[in-house]
């Protein structure tokens, strides 16, 4: 049982899980796959996916819709070691049970669900702020002040506490798991929701940087899952954490103090 505790994100690749990651990591990828396929055919398609040109409960019906499918592209391929341990860690403590794959989709599921519950949140301040327009004026003109601001917010963010400790718990999967195991399908849910509520603590601020950039921007998308991605999969992903940071700062003081800078490198001008 001691490789469980090993802190090392790589270390659930090595398991007793066998069939179940190999089954585990297809379906997670071909999931992953065709959602960011659903968004790229959206941004070639429709021009702006993820905006809404309507308005009220119909407006945010559409939203939601687009933002599980912005959450699966984005943040599966991150979940993906905390869902290989859970793997490896629920065939070693229940050897041969059939509830394996069960309790992974639980895991997953649950998972997505409290994502998708932070998207209600967040869509409501879209709808707000759908009209495009703030105190008279435009958001496109505001939006390199918008983006540098959220830039340097996601900035400091990166090298607070609470950014470590909600970091640490993703980067290492079979601690975080086997500290607060449940067993069975309700434990799955249990797991899946409390994974969620640290992954959130960990990437709220970088979604705040993804709609003041532009949500519908592919190449932001691309970079921030990348980000992501490597703080949790990296063996130094910790400290990475810090060289993002003070990468955000220096980015976003530019798109305030230089503007036009700021709108071409949002696509704006």
């Amino acid at each position: 049982m001691s490789y469980f505790l090993a802190g090392s994100t790589a270390s659930v690749f090595w398991g007793h899980g066998g069939r179940f990651v190999i089954i585990l990591l297809g379906v997670m990828a071909a999931i992953a796959g065709v959602a960011w396929a659903a968004l790229l055919f959206s941004d070639l398609h429709m021009k702006s996916p993820m905006m809404a040109t309507m308005s009220g409960p119909e407006s945010l019906g559409f939203f939601l819709l687009s933002w599980v499918v912005m959450m699966v592209a984005m943040m599966l391929p991150a979940a993906t070691p905390m869902a290989q341990a859970y793997v490896n860690l629920s065939v070693e403590k229940a050897r041969g049970s059939k509830w394996i794959s069960a309790q992974a989709a639980t895991f997953l599921s649950s998972y997505l669900v409290v994502w998708t519950l932070f998207g209600l949140g967040v869509g409501g301040l879209y709808l707000l702020l759908s009209g495009g327009v703030v105190g008279g004026v435009s958001i496109g003109t505001l939006q390199p002040i918008v983006a540098g601001g959220a830039l340097i917010v996601a900035g400091v963010y990166q090298c607070t506490p609470l950014k470590n400790v909600c970091l640490t718990a993703c980067h290492s999967p079979f601690s975080f798991l086997f500290l607060r195991w449940r067993a069975g399908v309700s434990g799955a849910a249990y797991l899946g929701f409390y994974h969620a509520a640290y992954c959130i603590g960990c990437c709220w601020a970088l979604f705040l940087v993804l709609f003041a950039v532009g949500v519908a921007s592919l190449p932001w998308m691309a970079l921030l899952t990348l980000i992501i991605f490597a703080e949790r999969t990296l063996p130094h992903g910790l400290r990475a954490s810090y060289v993002i940071g003070a990468l955000f700062i220096a980015l976003g003081a530019s798109f305030i103090f230089l503007p036009e800078w700021g709108m071409r490198a949002l696509g704006l001008g």
